[in-house]
């Protein structure tokens, strides 16, 4: 049965299981805390259905394997114009070591995009932030060999790509806000690398939209 003070506790153990393994999951816990000040029976039920995924996966965990990737790795990702988010869509990135995610989020944009590719740019603006702190507590545990080379980050739109790369000013650009052009200083530092995937083929994806209707595929959800 329903009852709105109970919300609150059911997000509680969804959310400490997406924060230590459940990677897939990362989605749903964002859309539902969006729902944590007046929950919906809409709301419990999703939340219902999602703690019977945590449930039925409960021996999926992260396995680390020395020969898995020494160097870390990015997927970011966005989306774009999402109904049920209002105006500012949902970003997602996870940043990969020794083959497998150690670091992942999944949150809404802090404003509201006039593009898929400036959503993409902004995606790899806060995917940066945590590249950096990963970098720096590799370096700080003597593993600093591992972060010598920048760090690619994958990520599924050109033009993001190519305006982290190049020095360009476009319609699609120009209004961006400056504290995002950083990512383009750091790529000329040698600190990051954007790299243009398939869609089809970015585990980030999980993090920007409902699996039911995504490109997602088992080999990848393993992957997480």
């Amino acid at each position: 049965k329903f009852e709105v003070y109970l919300f609150p506790f059911l997000l509680g153990e969804f959310l400490w299981i997406c924060r230590n393994t459940g990677i897939a999951g990362m989605y749903a816990g964002s859309m539902m805390s969006k729902c944590s000040a007046r929950p919906s029976e809409i709301a419990w039920n999703a939340g219902v259905h999602a703690m019977h995924y945590a449930y039925n996966t409960r021996h999926r965990g992260i396995t680390y394997s020395s020969h898995g990737n020494l160097e870390p790795v990015c997927y970011y990702d966005s989306g774009f114009n999402q109904r049920h988010l209002c105006t500012r869509p949902q970003y997602s990135f996870v940043i990969m070591w020794a083959g497998a995610a150690i670091v992942w989020m999944s949150k809404r944009h802090p404003h509201t995009p006039g593009s898929v590719s400036e959503a993409e740019y902004c995606a790899l603006y806060h995917a940066w932030k945590w590249v950096k702190w990963v970098r720096e507590v590799f370096i700080d545990m003597g593993l600093g060999k591992y972060v010598k080379r920048p760090t690619l980050m994958f990520g599924d739109n050109r033009n993001a790509r190519d305006w982290a790369i190049e020095e360009m000013t476009t319609d699609g650009n120009r209004m961006i806000d400056r504290k995002y052009r950083i990512v383009r200083e750091r790529v000329k530092m040698g600190e990051i690398l954007p790299v243009w995937i398939d869609g089809k083929t970015n585990p980030s994806d999980v993090g920007t939209k409902a699996q039911a209707n995504a490109p997602m595929t088992e080999n990848m959800l393993s992957t997480l």
